[in-house]
């Protein structure tokens, strides 16, 4: 199997709708899912989404944004998902490559991304790709 990686366009919106679905439906079931997906996504400056591919199917992508904080660029993984049967063989550190590749492009000074609690997968290829945990967000619901 060959992976690769291009940037989506006009023409990939149901590709990524279908995509979306998918990430959402995994996403909602686990710890701390529900929230994030309820959570509306931060105003950004700039984004772009990037499909990842084995032998030329999507079976994953990646959505970077970037914004200004104090006059320092900093980016943002939006999302990051890859179908579970698409994973481990390369097609998310692709991904990753190709959002922190452009993020730094635009200068970016730094990029973060978040995991729910128990992903271990994605905090090792977040971990792997040089990224490290600088904040835990704790919260509680109230009645």
């Amino acid at each position: 199997m060959t992976e690769g990686v291009r940037l989506a366009d006009q023409a990939d919106q149901g590709i990524l709708r279908g995509l979306c679905a998918a990430a959402a439906a995994e996403v909602g079931g686990h710890r701390g899912g529900a929230a994030l997906l309820a959570e509306p996504l931060p105003v950004a400056d700039g984004e772009s989404t990037w499909l990842g591919t084995l032998d030329g199917h999507a079976v994953g992508f990646v959505t970077a944004c970037w914004t200004t904080r104090a006059s320092t660029r900093v980016g943002w993984l939006r999302q990051l998902w890859v179908e579970p049967d698409a994973r481990g063989v390369g097609v998310g550190e692709a991904l990753l490559s190709a959002a922190i590749s452009w993020l730094a492009g635009l200068g970016v000074g730094r990029v973060d991304a978040s995991a729910l609690p128990g992903d271990r997968a994605t905090k090792r290829a977040l971990e792997a790709a040089g990224f490290a945990a600088r904040l835990v967000v704790m919260a509680k619901d109230l009645p």
